[in-house]
């Protein structure tokens, strides 16, 4: 909405302008089923069987878990015909500006012009700075002692002046390491805002995010099918609220 104007005595207000954009996000079926004999049911002395609801259940949580890592480093078009992540500037049609120009190793500087991008980030009309701030490091698991430095070291591990405190501490920064990360890119980090504007988001059909587990059993071999399904989508959904740098 229109940054705030002023209103002279007896005046009456100026109307303001809303702008916005729009991406689609769309849940669809992911399921699998495990056909079990009733002989490997009698013969399960390790309880294997016992624990196959459990791991039905970690399949469901792992392939959201992996769905949206595979949306993040895909680099998806956005509705502005722009990549989600590109050096483009915002005032041309489809551009970012929230990806790094060369790739550089997580720092305090890095992560300070990663911080400086997502603050001159504009809403649609280009007419507002939004100011938004990082809440989250992602780093891949090859780098999370790295990351972890950097975020927690009372001063700046890359300089020699051992008095010089480290801006990076202050950013108050959340971090996520994730080895599917790896599987994308054993380099490349980002920086995401807050949960209450997310740059990947995962929608449930019906906000039901607890994965159905069915059993069936066979009337003529007694062996039995234990079925895992979940309705959910995931999307890029803003791309001002994520920064992009490839790595070193």
């Amino acid at each position: 909405f229109s940054d705030l104007a002023d209103k002279a005595e007896g005046a009456e207000y100026t109307q303001g302008t809303m702008s916005e954009g729009r991406e689609t996000i769309q849940a669809g079926t992911k399921g699998r089923y495990i056909d079990l004999t009733r002989e490997a049911i009698i013969n399960d002395d390790l309880g294997g069987f016992l624990r196959t609801n459990a791991a039905l259940g970690a399949a469901a949580a792992r392939s959201v878990n992996k769905a949206v890592y595979t949306k993040l480093y895909a680099n998806p078009t956005m509705s502005d015909t722009g990549a989600l992540f590109n050096t483009t500037a915002v005032t041309t049609a489809g551009g970012h500006a929230n990806l790094a120009g060369s790739g550089g190793a997580i720092s305090v500087s890095t992560i300070a012009a990663g911080e400086s991008a997502m603050a001159h980030q504009k809403d649609p009309s280009l007419a507002q700075v939004l100011n938004l701030r990082p809440a989250f490091l992602l780093a891949p698991v090859g780098k999370k002692q790295i990351a972890w430095d950097v975020l927690n070291s009372p001063t700046d591990i890359s300089q020699s002046n051992s008095a010089k405190r480290n801006y990076a501490a202050s950013l108050g920064l959340t971090l996520v390491s994730d080895a599917e990360m790896d599987a994308n890119s054993t380099t490349a980090w980002h920086l995401i805002a807050g949960q209450s504007t997310p740059c990947i988001e995962v929608a449930f059909l019906d906000g039901v995010q607890t994965p159905y587990i069915e059993e069936d059993v066979s009337f003529l071999t007694d062996s039995m099918r234990m079925k895992v399904r979940l309705d959910f989508g995931v999307a890029a959904t803003d791309w001002r609220t994520g920064y992009k740098n490839g790595g070193a």
